[in-house]
């Protein structure tokens, strides 16, 4: 009965064996890259580069004018469109002449070459932690297959008389 149960719970996963695949063998220059390109923490180090980029953009601009409108001298018992209020329209435009938006754009290119150095300092941090692991797993590998041709030429079988 166990038998027959088997042989098409056995024919049934046959189709979905495909979907079923060893590791491949990547170099290093492969891990390396794979590593790097999926990995969030770049994306989001590529992401904080935009921002700083963005913001010394912004602080080049020069600031925006101001439009005003205003009623004054209401006086209770009387309406707001009467003869006895004052309506002024007024338009202010802020000229930087003491250099400040000058130091706003080094510390806005201070902050981009921040970003870009500490991007660049994590895709190395990443790419040296996969190398040595890769070159630890290269060295354990190697070290387990010596063991194996030690252990087979050390049989009690096979010893020479």
């Amino acid at each position: 009965m166990k038998k027959i149960l088997f042989v098409p719970l056995l024919l049934g996963c046959v189709p979905f064996g495909g979907f079923c695949a060893a590791q491949s063998k990547l170099s290093v220059g492969e891990a390396v890259s794979y590593a790097l390109s999926h990995r969030s923490e770049i994306r989001a180090n590529d992401s904080k580069v935009t921002a700083s980029e963005r913001l010394r953009q912004q602080a080049g601009l020069i600031s925006n004018p101001r439009f005003i409108f205003r009623k004054e001298d209401n006086r209770i018992g009387t309406s707001a469109f009467g003869a006895n209020s004052q309506t002024y329209w007024e338009a202010n435009q802020l000229i930087e002449t003491s250099g400040r938006r000058g130091g706003r754009i080094a510390v806005a290119n201070a902050g981009i070459e921040q970003s870009r150095l500490e991007r660049d300092l994590q895709r190395r941090q990443i790419a040296l932690a996969v190398r040595q692991s890769y070159w630890k797993a290269r060295s354990m590998q190697a070290l387990a297959d010596l063991y194996d041709e030690d252990g087979r030429l050390l049989r009690p079988d096979d010893r020479i008389p």
